[in-house]
């Protein structure tokens, strides 16, 4: 065989090693981009769990999702710290091939020397070289196909971060619907000191009205003891009962008209209804009947107001409860709803002594209860039934 042949195979075969090894350290540099891509990707997944961790401290509602991602990422994490570890077998691998192409490359030149004798030979060698080809294309599929591998880890954890920051959004929004919370206990809270204010004020008006009961009582008590020891009753022809005349007695000097009386019932009471329209604190008009209860002791006088104000019956609790407000405010009258009924009534009960003053208490207590129900119908106006 001719020499000049020979030479020309062998820098054939030099350059192929040379390019073989180009190839090796592009593959290298790849692994190594790979590699970094990867402890990026870790790093990332690090902050996402910093992240998490946070959210889980935000909304506690979310924690077991959350400490579900966390597994994923961690998962993930396991998953790639495994592949960067077959990214570094297989550097290993690529480094002892391209040590093996270098110990071929010497081997062709030395075999260069005597080209003619180791012809065969080099042939075998070429064989050789097209079979670590095939291996290193192999290689550069495996390569291939995990870096697609690491773009669909890539995928997910980009998935992740999105999931995550929808949980960010629903966190905000919990934030906002916490707000607006905020924003209604402090509307409340508003209205409940309004309504104290009021408490206040309608606690001054009860003891200016208490003064001037006890003023009126005083008086009364004056009057008392200035009037004659005898009452004179013979004038008055209705009723049983001297607490009953004496009641009778004092509407005629007021001339008060609109009563009815009533007969001794099975439990041996006399009742007189009143009729009465007032006007409220508030100048509205309103009207309701007054049932006055007396005994044989003439010891006292039971009033009943029913139906004082009738509502709809989804407002009940709302009425209920201002009838538990007016008998905190005014402890001289009872305002009730009775199971069954759609209508606030009120009672009222006022200890008397069996003398001749008993007419002019009855009649200041009527009025004051008045003044009471006139401040309560305001307070129940807006849930009377249209």
């Amino acid at each position: 065989m001719k020499k000049g042949p020979a030479i020309a195979l062998i820098a054939l075969f030099a350059v192929v090693a040379i390019v073989f090894g180009a190839l090796f350290v592009m593959e290298k540099q790849n692994v190594a981009d790979k590699t970094a891509g990867i402890e990026a990707l870790t790093a990332d997944l690090s902050a996402k769990t910093a992240e998490i961790e946070t959210l889980t401290a935000d909304a506690a509602a979310k924690d077991a999702e959350i400490e579900t991602l966390t597994a994923d990422a961690a998962a993930k994490d396991a998953e790639i710290e495994t592949l960067t570890a077959d990214a570094a077998a297989k550097d290993a691998e690529i480094e002892t091939l391209t040590a093996d192409a270098a110990a071929k490359t010497a081997e062709i030149e030395t075999l260069t020397a005597d080209a003619a004798a180791k012809t065969a030979e080099i042939e075998t060698l070429t064989a050789d070289a097209a079979a670590k080809t095939a291996e290193i294309e192999t290689l550069t599929a495996d390569a291939a196909a995990k870096t697609a591998e690491i773009e669909t880890l890539t995928a997910d954890a980009a998935a992740k971060t999105a999931e995550i920051e929808t949980l960010t959004a629903n966190a905000a929004a919990k934030d906002a619907e916490i707000e607006t919370l905020t924003a209604d206990a402090a509307a409340k809270t508003a209205e409940i000191e309004t309504l104290t204010a009021d408490v206040a004020a309608k606690t001054a008006e009860i003891e200016t009205l208490t003064a001037d009961v006890a003023a009126k009582t005083a008086e009364i008590e004056s009057l008392k003891a200035q009037a004659p020891e005898e009452e004179d009753l013979s004038g008055v022809t209705e009723g049983v009962y001297t607490s009953t005349k004496r009641l009778i007695k004092k509407l005629g000097e007021k001339d008060f008209k609109s009563y009815t009386l009533h007969e001794i019932d099975s439990d041996k009471e006399e009742r007189v209804k009143l009729g009465v329209n007032s006007t409220s604190d508030g100048d509205q008009s309103f009207s309701y009947d007054a049932n006055l209860f007396f005994n044989e002791y003439n010891d006292r006088m039971k009033m009943y107001v029913w139906d004082f104000v009738v509502f709809n019956e989804a407002d009940r609790a709302t009425v209920i409860s201002m009838c538990n407000s007016l008998n905190s405010q005014w402890q001289w009258a009872k305002f009730y709803v009775e199971d069954g009924d759609k209508a606030v009534s009120v009672s009222f009960t006022l200890p008397m002594v069996d003398d001749s003053s008993m007419g002019d208490l009855m009649w200041e207590a009527l009025l004051h209860i008045d003044t009471v129900l006139g401040y309560a119908y305001d307070d129940l106006l807006p849930y009377a039934a249209k």
